[in-house]
């Protein structure tokens, strides 16, 4: 998830873990350990886009990760904390325990990577073994109201006046409840949108050959399904609120069949291997090569798009046909200069969605009429 939510999570741990023997400083430390698994991103200037897609949420995310990490970063911090408590002797500056240290790094990995896996974006558990990425799609990567209750409990922690850094018991049962409440909450309604998409699929003539139901941009409020066919993707929302009125679906061609004559080439893998294959491909003309749309993550409908769906994962590939290696894989804007405005249409969008507005995430709003059912 981002790394707000990351720090505040490790934060959290922070204070559960070792409030009392550091105080305050015990959640900055944890906001720094918790943030320690996306540090991966400081070798991207040594990679090419495909090593940094391969790199990011790699070994740093796995198991075999998190144990390591544990062992280095217990014994790191054991020594740093505890060389002047061991020189000094002060009364109340015992040595603090290596296990409890342990614990507080485990969590902090753990957990780190566990919030991870309930995003599309996924972690790779396995590595080095595997590159298979696990995501649950419960979570949309960045969600306020899951991080919302974490920022409270350090505000509670911090400006608390008699133990200053420890959240007092009820602040720390409250906010703990609503969020386990809340990944309650999106687990349910996850399964209940997808016995909806299941039922209206069925209604509307489309057997998928697969299929997902993640969560919408920013919420769990709305659900967004994506499922394959044998010629097209068709994408639908269903919103908690939503009464028995039919649900829409949008068509769009996916044309993987571009890409079959350049199977096996590097760049080619990585865009089908990371998308999972829910990939959007279309001729970059005038330029050579293709642009390959990941569909996992949402999608806007830019006017340049020809109404034809974009993600903030869109890259321009041109495979090597030389057998130099010189296959190209870089990042497509497609026009979009104002990512800010693009998360404010967004936003818009949902709460229209909410209100009843079923084509409001849907390509209408630029004026296109999509294929539906």
């Amino acid at each position: 998830m981002d790394s707000l939510t990351q720090a505040a999570l490790g934060a959290l741990v922070g204070e559960r873990a070792l409030g009392k023997q550091l105080g305050r400083k015990a959640m900055a430390w944890g906001a720094l350990v918790g943030t320690l698994p996306d540090l991966d991103v400081l070798v991207n200037p040594w990679l090419d886009p495909i090593g940094q897609l391969y790199w990011h949420r790699g070994f740093s995310h796995s198991i075999v990760g998190v144990l390591l990490g544990t062992l280095l970063f217990t014994w790191i911090l054991v020594r740093w904390w505890n060389r002047d408590r061991t020189r000094n002797k002060q009364p109340g500056q015992e040595p603090i325990d290596w296990r409890r240290v342990g614990v507080f790094v485990f969590l902090n990995f753990a957990t780190h990577i566990l919030i991870d896996c309930f995003t599309v974006y996924g972690t790779q558990l396995l590595e080095p073994f595997s590159h298979r990425r696990f995501g649950l799609n419960n979570f949309f990567i960045i969600d306020p109201l899951f991080t919302l209750p974490m920022l409270i409990w350090i505000g509670a922690a911090l400006f608390r006046r008699r133990t200053p850094g420890v959240a007092s018991p009820g602040w720390a049962w409250g906010c703990g409840v609503f969020m386990a409440g809340y990944l309650a909450f999106s687990f349910v309604a996850q399964a209940v949108g997808t016995e909806r998409f299941r039922r209206e699929l069925a209604v509307a003539g489309i057997v998928p050959i697969r299929g997902e139901v993640s969560a919408a941009p920013f919420t769990t409020l709305v659900w967004r399904g994506l499922f394959e066919t044998e010629d097209a993707f068709w994408i639908g929302y269903w919103a908690v609120n939503d009464s028995k009125a039919p649900l829409e679906f949008y068509r769009v061609p996916k044309r993987l069949d571009l890409l079959e004559p350049y199977r096996g080439d590097r760049a080619v893998d990585c865009a089908l291997w990371f998308s999972e294959g829910y990939l959007l491909v279309r001729p970059a003309e005038p330029r050579q090569g293709f642009v390959v749309t990941d569909l996992r993550f949402g999608e806007f409908w830019p006017e340049e798009a020809e109404g034809m769906p974009r993600t903030f994962l869109t890259w321009h590939v041109v495979p090597d046909t030389s057998g130099e290696g010189r296959s190209v894989f870089e990042m497509d804007r497609g026009g979009i200069e104002d990512v800010g405005d693009v998360f404010g249409q967004v936003f818009g969008q949902l709460a229209a969605r909410l209100q009843g507005d079923r084509g409001a995430l849907g390509p209408r709003r630029n004026g296109r009429e999509p294929s539906v059912r």
